[in-house]
C-alpha cells in the first residue's frame, strides 16, 4: 500500500470514480479488465464467435453505454472489412481511447473532490508513480506549488496537454464543505455571439451569478496564461471560450465555487405545447 493511498484523505463512497476510500491507490486508474474485445471471426472460421446483442437490444436503452458500443464495433468491424488483424487493431485502438477518456474523467473528478494529506517526497512520489503506471512516466509531471497548497498535475496526451491541480489538505483538517455544505445551483451562460447555445454549469448557490462571470473570466485569462493553455496555444489550439471549457483543469473551477456539467454547448430549446384538448358537449 502507498503511502498516498493510506493518508489521502478519502471522497465519500458513494460517489463513482476516484477515492482512497475504496481503493487506497490512485492504481484504480486502470480498469481492472485489462483485454479488449477480440473480433469475430465470419462464418466457416475457426475462431469462437462471442455473443453480441443485436440492434434491438441496442435500441431499447436512450443513450449507448461504452460496453454497447464496443459490442456494436465488434460484430460491424468484421462486416466491413476482412482483414481481421485490421478489425482488431482497430477494436484495440478504441478500446484503449475509452479507457483513457474514463481514467482522465476520474483523475478530473479526484482533484475536485480529493486531496492529498502533505506535500512529503514520498506522497509526491506515489502520486507520480501511481499516474505514471496508467498515463507513462514519460507524459506525467508533478509539480509541487510553492504555497504548499496544491500539486500540479500535468499530463500529456496524444492530441493536448491536461493539467489539473491537486490541493493538499491534512487528514485532520476539517473539510470546508463539512462545516458548512452550500449546494450548487444550475449556472447556464451563453456568449453574445451565439445567444442560441448554452453553456451547462453550476455554480454555488451563496455565489452571486454576477460575481460567478467575474470570476469565470478571471479564471479564463488565468488558464490561458498557464503553462497548460501556452502549450495549447503552441499547438495552434484558437484560444476560444469553447476551448477553454473543454480544457480548463476542474480544479480551478472547484476553486471559486463552480463546476462543469458538459464541455460541449446545448442548443436553447423552445418548449412547444400541445394544444388543448376539446371535449365534446354532452
Amino acid at each position: 500500500m502507498s503511502a498516498l493511498g493510506r493518508f489521502a484523505r478519502p471522497v465519500p463512497p458513494r460517489r463513482a470514480g476516484f477515492g482512497y476510500a475504496a481503493s487506497k491507490s490512485l492504481h484504480f486508474l486502470r480498469d481492472t479488465d485489462t483485454t479488449a474485445p477480440r473480433v469475430a471471426a465470419k462464418a466457416g472460421s475457426n475462431r469462437s464467435q462471442p455473443y453480441s446483442k443485436t440492434a434491438t437490444d441496442e435500441m431499447k436503452s436512450k443513450s449507448i453505454t461504452e460496453a454497447q458500443f464496443l459490442s456494436l464495433l465488434q460484430k460491424i468491424l468484421p462486416e466491413t472489412t476482412r482483414d481481421l488483424k485490421l478489425a482488431e487493431a482497430i477494436l484495440d485502438r478504441v478500446t484503449k481511447e475509452i479507457r483513457l477518456m474514463r481514467s482522465l474523467e476520474r483523475f478530473e473528478t479526484f482533484c475536485a473532490e480529493g486531496s492529498l494529506p502533505d506535500l512529503e517526497p514520498a506522497t509526491v512520489a506515489n502520486l507520480q508513480n501511481d499516474l505514471a503506471s496508467t498515463f507513462g512516466e514519460e507524459n506525467v509531471a508533478v509539480i509541487p506549488e510553492e504555497t504548499g497548497e496544491a500539486v500540479a498535475v500535468e499530463i500529456k496526451l496524444p492530441d493536448r496537454t491536461m493539467t489539473s491541480r491537486l490541493r493538499v489538505q491534512s487528514p485532520d483538517a476539517i473539510p470546508e464543505e463539512d462545516e458548512a455544505k452550500v449546494r450548487f445551483v444550475p449556472f447556464p451562460l451563453a456568449l453574445p455571439e451565439d445567444p442560441e447555445l448554452l453553456w451547462v454549469l453550476a455554480r454555488r448557490e451563496d455565489l452571486a451569478p454576477e460575481e460567478a462571470m467575474r470570476s469565470l473570466a478571471s479564471i479564463e485569462e488565468e488558464f490561458w496564461a498557464s503553462k497548460g493553455g501556452l502549450k495549447l496555444q503552441k499547438d495552434r489550439v484558437d484560444r476560444t471560450f469553447a476551448e477553454f471549457i473543454a480544457n480548463v483543469p476542474a480544479g480551478m473551477l472547484a476553486d471559486s465555487g463552480m463546476k462543469r456539467h458538459y464541455k460541449d454547448p446545448e442548443p436553447r430549446q423552445t418548449l412547444r405545447r400541445l394544444p388543448p384538448v376539446q371535449q365534446d358537449k354532452a
